[in-house]
């Protein structure tokens, strides 16, 4: 396997730039959503409405 092949040098960056947007993204909605608390019987449920409530 060289390294001559400009595939080699080119998809791995592209392949971690998807991966890195799709994980970011995910990451920032976990944040923000539920938009409304759930509750099991009259306990609050943690970390709802998300971390950061808006």
């Amino acid at each position: 396997m060289a390294l001559s092949s400009p595939w080699l040098l080119v998809v791995p960056p592209i392949v971690g730039g998807v991966i890195g947007y799709f994980t970011n993204d995910l990451a920032i909605q976990m944040l923000f959503r539920p938009y409304n608390a759930i509750y099991v019987g009259d306990r609050k449920l943690p970390f709802t409405p998300g971390l950061i409530p808006s």
